[in-house]
């Protein structure tokens, strides 16, 4: 939100922008407040009482900084995640069998029996054509293994977000 009003606000002279971001990285204060965040209001899920829990809790810090902080109602997309099951349905020289998975944010609910496909990508679930995406479920490869733990994220940035829209396209 600040960001967005200083790219409004046009050019900002160094010695202020050092002012409103150089505090900040320097001081602590906002790595503390992040840890309070998330070890006393924890989980914070767009809806959620969490998000609501979060809010409450930045307005409080607001006003004990001395600012006129205070809410304003808005809309937010909200889903709740359901019970999930899939399963290897048995058929002619295959046994069935039970599958561990699990939904992604905005993913439609319901049940469904379909040829199950893998796409490694976006892209690829873009080029399965409209048919695949309306009959099949399409499950994204997994993470791969190394060391970092940032590194590992980066394949499925695309498809966790975009994934289950595009799969219904």
């Amino acid at each position: 939100m600040l960001l967005a009003l200083l790219l409004a606000v046009g050019p900002v002279p160094p010695d202020v922008a050092q002012k409103l971001v150089g505090g900040a990285l320097t001081s602590g204060v906002a790595y503390a407040r992040l840890q309070e965040l998330t070890d006393t209001v924890g989980a914070r899920l767009s809806g959620s009482p969490g998000a609501a829990a979060a809010v409450q809790w930045a307005v409080k810090k607001f006003q004990q900084d001395g600012l006129a902080a205070r809410t304003e109602a808005v809309k937010v997309p909200h889903w709740v995640r359901g019970e999930e099951t899939a399963e290897i349905l048995a058929s002619p020289g295959s046994v069935g069998h039970r599958l561990a998975v699990t939904a992604l944010g905005n993913s439609i609910g319901g049940s469904a029996t379909a040829e199950v496909i893998e796409a490694r990508s976006v892209a690829e679930i873009a080029s399965l054509g409209a048919g695949v995406r309306s009959s099949s479920s399409i499950t994204p490869c997994p993470l791969p293994r190394t060391t970092g733990s940032s590194s590992r994220c980066g394949p499925m940035v695309l498809p966790r977000p975009a994934g289950p829209a595009r799969s219904r396209c």
